[in-house]
């Protein structure tokens, strides 16, 4: 059998021929940060594993529940610009509108805080393009979705809970015209993570206080 490099840099090679990222393979975040392998795209809003996932994922594995992508809505946007018009077109998981969740759920934060989001979405072309990829690749494919908080979209070849080495993939939301980021490393120390905190806030709205 392939061994997990290979296997993600086969894969992530498949995915830069249908869709408009490149991926880098790497397994370190630093001279002393040893991770296991992963592929990110250049933005991260599409990470490639083999048996290990993000650990935020992982952590949160519980609120996932396989979907059918029917289960989404299917959303179409036209942006007129000097040069032309931008078609996109996004998957929304629609009783996820307006959640309140906390932000160390999706960060390396030692203290996070209340956030929303208007709508939790995803990139209708990416996510049909790796179902694709992995169905082709490994004859079947499941769809997961966390229905809690805005995590990534998750899609594996096999059941979650099931540990093979098969590749799976995570697909990052997004609501309104950003990316809202999950940390997607497989796994990242809270001392390497620590730096990034200041930087996340920016990301997501700070939720009103119940009443």
């Amino acid at each position: 059998m392939a061994k997990e490099p290979t296997i993600i840099r086969t894969f992530a090679a498949a995915a830069e021929r249908m869709l408009p990222h490149h991926f880098d393979v790497v397994d370190s975040l630093g001279e002393d940060t040893s991770i296991p392998v992963e592929a990110l795209s250049e933005d991260h809003s599409i990470g490639i594993y083999s048996s290990v996932p993000p650990r935020k994922m992982r952590e949160h594995q519980d609120s996932y529940c396989r979907v059918d992508i029917a289960e989404l809505l299917l959303q179409t946007q036209l942006t007129f610009h000097v040069t032309g018009v931008r078609y996109e077109s996004y998957l929304e998981y629609v009783p996820l509108r307006g959640v309140r969740f906390r932000v160390e759920e999706l960060q390396y934060l030692e203290q996070g805080w209340g956030a929303t989001l208007s709508e939790v979405k995803y990139p209708t072309n990416t996510v049909l393009v790796l179902l694709y990829l992995v169905m082709d690749r490994y004859g079947s494919v499941f769809l997961y979705l966390n229905k809690r908080s805005p995590m990534p979209l998750w899609i594996r070849a096999t059941p979650i809970g099931e540990l093979d080495s098969s590749v799976q993939c995570a697909i990052q939301a997004r609501s309104g015209d950003r990316m809202r980021p999950t940390n997607i490393h497989t796994d990242v120390t809270i001392e390497y993570a620590r730096r990034w905190a200041d930087g996340v806030q920016e990301f997501f709205e700070r939720s009103p206080e119940p009443n």
